[in-house]
């Protein structure tokens, strides 16, 4: 009587089986990934954090050596670390660094990849190996003397961009005379500034400590503007923070 070898040979996964294994990795795949893209952007807004600490570390040496007077106030400037440009308060502030690294939010998106969202043209922002930055200062303070700026732990220095630029940009700016304007900025519908990290930004303050907060919750008051506004995108006469507003002190 022959024997056959049939019932010995190790049996394959059915169809139904291997669909099941494909669905299961793709429920974990689906509950895993965006856990994983969290703890990524946890660690870009530490990150994110530090650079901007020891850029109001900076500032304060800055201050220190000029006479307790902010960075110069003159509004947008590119091209800001390059020699023989006009000096801006990047610039102002450029000597006390150790790594022009701390400029860049490790989440802003380079100015070649500019998103749909961002103010600029592409060809008008891209970074270059000097002047490379997401960081943007508040015209409302610059120039001043440090003694003037009530409560400066709770007034902005600087907050940020949503994508890297080479210049030096200050946010909210200034308007026509004594009036400022842009201290949020919303196009095709989606916010700009103080984005880049869970629907918020770090913010550096006038006497150098920064913090992280959401965009919602900043106020045109907390840049030392009249009148003081809660976020909205209908601020102003624009729906960007647009309007124009005074300074408080």
């Amino acid at each position: 009587m022959m024997h056959t070898h049939s019932a010995l040979r190790p049996r394959g996964f059915t169809l139904i089986e291997l669909l099941v294994v494909i669905a299961i990795i793709a429920i974990l795949a689906a509950i895993l990934f965006p856990v994983f893209g969290r703890a990524r952007e946890n660690a870009r807004r530490s990150s994110c954090l530090s650079n901007t600490k020891q850029v109001g570390l900076a500032a304060l040496q800055y201050i220190q050596d000029y006479d307790e007077i902010l960075p110069l106030n003159v509004g947008d400037v590119d091209n800001f670390a390059n020699p023989g440009v006009q000096p801006n308060w990047l610039s102002g502030i450029y000597p006390y660094m150790k790594s022009y690294q701390i400029l860049i939010c490790p989440s802003a998106q380079p100015g070649v990849a500019a998103p749909a969202t961002s103010h600029y043209f592409v060809g008008l922002i891209t970074p270059t190996a000097t002047s490379d930055t997401s960081i943007q200062g508040n015209a409302v303070i610059m120039q001043r003397s440090q003694a003037a700026i009530p409560a400066i732990s709770e007034i902005i220095f600087a907050g940020e961009e949503n994508v890297r630029v080479r210049r030096s940009l200050l946010r909210p700016r200034r308007g026509g005379g004594v009036t400022f304007n842009s201290w949020h900025g919303i196009v095709a519908g989606a916010e700009r500034y103080n984005v880049n990290h869970f629907e918020g930004g770090n913010l550096l303050y006038c006497d150098g400590h920064a913090k992280w907060s959401r965009t919602d919750r900043i106020r045109s008051g907390h840049f030392g503007l009249l009148p003081d506004q809660p976020y909205s995108k209908t601020n102003g006469v624009n729906p960007d923070g647009g309007g124009n507003y005074t300074a408080a002190f």
